[in-house]
């Protein structure tokens, strides 16, 4: 049951981060249990999260950046993956009082598949299997999103510095700006798997090929996949420019020529 925390049970802060007046911290509780307590704040200041908010709506269509609005959309997308089955860290309190919108929830124990793939001692192995788990159930989290129609379905930020490498499996993080729920599911599920693809181009350097390979062949879906190559990135770009550089552009153009190539070869050049 989500509700309230008694902080009699905090024995102590163990990492904490901040951006914005936003804060972060990982707690050790009773019973050598830890927990993430994050509280949404404003990123930036209020006249640039005003902008922003504009550019969302109109150019990446996601639903806003208010603290509040964030801490609802994180909760109420939490909540329906773990409806569906798929791994997020489950939601162990809420705050009470609107003005101060914060969440605990259970933290994840395991590295990030970007640790893991940009690892140069890493198993070579473990790499490829962790990509291909990783793509098989992208590709279930795709149909179901499709089944049902709804986009919330779709990682909004994809990168691989949110897949936590668990025992049970890759599970996914943050989820503080979510397409609304009437969004068409098609053209966002095709631009996550492009943002995850970029995001592995610059974690795996030279062996992106071979785990690109790797995870086409978990996904299966390829024909789903064509329409990665007209994504439409400026948009993406335009609300977040913050977020582009060259390194960044670079991975994009090695996903697309990757992609096409691959995609090309499979049905016989078109």
């Amino acid at each position: 049951m989500v509700g309230s925390i008694d902080e009699s049970l905090l024995l102590g802060v163990l990492a904490q981060s901040a951006r914005g007046d936003g804060r972060q911290a990982i707690l050790k509780m009773t019973g050598q249990r830890t927990a993430v307590i994050k509280y949404y704040g404003l990123k930036r200041g209020r006249l640039r999260t005003q902008i922003r908010q504009v550019g969302l709506r109109l150019y990446a269509g996601k639903s806003g950046c208010s603290p509040h609005q964030r801490w609802r959309t994180e909760y109420e997308t939490l909540e329906l993956w773990r409806s569906c089955g798929f791994r997020v860290p489950a939601v162990l309190a809420i705050s009470p009082v609107r003005e101060i919108p914060f969440t605990v929830l259970e933290h994840l124990e395991g590295p990030s598949l970007r640790q893991v793939l940009s690892d140069p001692d890493a198993c070579a192995g473990r790499q490829r299997a962790c990509v291909e788990q990783f793509a098989r159930e992208l590709a279930v989290r795709h149909d179901r999103a499709l089944d049902l129609g709804d986009a919330r379905l779709i990682h909004t930020s994809p990168k691989l510095g949110d897949v936590v490498v668990t025992g049970e499996g890759p599970a996914l993080l943050d989820f503080e700006l979510s397409y609304s729920k009437s969004a068409r599911v098609m053209p966002l599920l095709s631009r996550e798997v492009l943002g995850f693809l970029v995001s592995m181009a610059r974690a795996a350097g030279t062996r992106f090929p071979e785990l690109l390979e790797v995870f086409l062949g978990g996904y299966g879906r390829l024909e789903r996949l064509r329409p990665t190559l007209w994504s439409p990135w400026p948009r993406a770009w335009a609300a977040t420019p913050e977020r582009w550089d060259l390194e960044r552009g670079r991975a994009l153009r090695s996903v697309h020529n990757a992609l096409e190539a691959h995609l090309g070869t499979a049905h016989g050049g078109g």
